[in-house]
């Protein structure tokens, strides 16, 4: 008897609510759900990405603006090697003679170059490179003798003779005492007719006269 009631109970109580089978843990509703959550949450990172590149490219371009509010420097490169790395290298020279004395003291050139005075400047704010900016340095570091020139002492310097007049030539000193030293030339076919001249004190005469070769100098300098 029992057991009639428990069934008629059971039977009344599935016709009032239906059992009903849950979707599949891996059925199409669910695949096609995390589908749409992975795409919405890589298109998160890359909105998150682009934004992030879009402020540091805005930074780095106020940056680059500020530094350049002084004027565009054209400083010779520190080393031949540092010239070609930059592009703006145009010729090794050959300098004659390549050494002399002075006083005691050899003064010996390590390395001499032409190259254009360029512009550091970036493509989209990031891409560093330089721009030509029609004019030329020639440029030489020393062997030995920097000590020469340096603060303090005694009365030796090295006075350019080119076509437009004489000059001191300009020096860029690094934190190691080592020196490049550089004359402004208005087209590279000056180079034969430029003379760097090492003197002392008020002598009229030079100690020793540079002259510098090259067989490869364009007009155009490309």
């Amino acid at each position: 008897m029992f057991r009639d009631y428990l069934k008629s109970t059971l039977w009344v109580g599935l016709k009032e609510k239906p059992l009903t089978s849950s979707a599949p843990v891996f059925g199409p509703v669910n695949v096609a759900t995390r589908h749409a959550q992975r795409r919405r949450i890589c298109l998160s990172l890359v909105g998150a990405a682009l934004l992030t590149l879009f402020t540091l490219t805005a930074l780095k371009f106020v940056i680059n603006e500020c530094c350049r509010k002084g004027g565009d420097s054209h400083d010779p490169s520190i080393r031949l090697s540092e010239a070609s790395s930059r592009k703006l290298l145009i010729d090794t020279l050959q300098p004659v003679p390549i050494e002399c004395k002075a006083d005691s003291e050899l003064l010996s050139i390590e390395e001499c170059w032409i190259e254009h005075a360029g512009s550091l400047r970036y493509f989209c704010a990031w891409v560093p490179y330089y721009e030509k900016s029609g004019k030329y340095h020639l440029c030489f570091r020393l062997r030995s003798g920097d000590h020469l020139f340096g603060a303090g002492e005694s009365g030796w310097f090295l006075v350019c003779d080119k076509p437009s007049g004489k000059e001191f030539l300009g020096t860029v000193a690094l934190s190691t005492g080592e020196r490049v030293y550089f004359v402004d030339l208005g087209t590279p076919l000056e180079v034969p007719k430029v003379s760097v001249s090492l003197r002392q004190g008020g002598s009229p005469d030079p100690v020793c006269v540079f002259h510098f070769h090259s067989s490869n100098i364009k007009d155009d300098a490309d």
